[in-house]
């Protein structure tokens, strides 16, 4: 099975949320681009294109973009972050925007850094959060330590992850290191196989438990809400009217 950290938190959250998003591959016809999604990766690409090009190609990147602007996450201040975050940079980078996977027992874990730098004479994994480091759990964190094992094992020595939140609220980039120990890493594998064994189980006997704190969590509701709030008899018809098949989602090759 392909494990990424979104499917992981999507299985933890809600089994079956996660079987729609991922098994099915459902998405709301009527869904909108989310302005965080959306503002965050704008914000990843356009550092991407300042590491790989230049400042300036970053800037007319970010200028060319036209998104839902809000009060917090608009282009102004997309530019001013991006400002921020060259002018305190100071890292040597090894690598941008790398792909990397693991095994976890018979599984496949993938995932992207977003980047390897040379920090203190070591190497890290560097991770972009366009949030306030409030929001920021760094342990436990399915994709950190996800991200540690995928640098170790791609790069040898890779001494942990260095985040980098940010934070259109304050207008300011912040870093925080964090580190893993071996014995973290052993204890979230184990873990990790738990749960994708039980996922494993209920897509086996097509019965997919749901979690009531999912429906309305991140502050909105459940996209597939009406679907587990109909008599089964009438999803499949549901579906049809109010979901489109993301290809993407299916294949978890995003």
């Amino acid at each position: 099975m392909l494990i990424r950290s979104s499917v992981l938190s999507e299985i933890k959250l809600c089994v079956q949320r996660a079987y729609y998003t991922y098994e099915l591959g459902l998405v709301s016809k009527k869904a909108k681009p989310s302005v965080d999604l959306v503002f965050g990766s704008i914000i990843h690409k356009a550092i991407e294109i300042y590491h790989k090009e230049s400042r300036e190609v970053a800037y007319a990147f970010l200028e060319s973009c036209n998104f839902e602007e809000t009060n917090l996450k608009n282009k102004r201040k997309a530019v001013l972050l991006l400002e921020i975050y060259i002018r305190q940079n100071g890292f040597k980078y090894i690598a941008v925007e790398r792909n990397f996977s693991f095994k976890i027992g018979k599984h496949v874990w993938k995932g992207r850094f977003d980047g390897i730098v040379e920090y203190n004479g070591e190497l890290y994994v560097v991770e972009y959060k366009t949030t306030s480091p409030y929001f920021l759990i760094h342990k436990p964190n399915d994709q950190l330590i996800a991200y540690w094992a995928g640098g170790r094992i791609s790069y040898q020595n890779v001494a942990g992850v260095i985040l980098i939140s940010i934070d259109p609220r304050s207008l300011t980039v912040n870093r925080t290191v964090v580190s893993f120990t071996w014995d973290e890493f052993l204890e979230w594998r184990e873990e990790t196989k738990l749960v994708i064994s039980y996922y494993q189980r209920c897509l086996t006997a097509k019965k997919f438990p749901k979690t009531g704190g999912a429906c309305k969590s991140y502050g909105r509701n459940c996209p597939f809400l009406i679907l587990c709030t109909a008599q089964e008899e009438i999803r499949e018809k549901i579906i049809e009217e109010y979901f489109d098949v993301s290809k993407e989602h299916k294949e978890k090759s995003w």
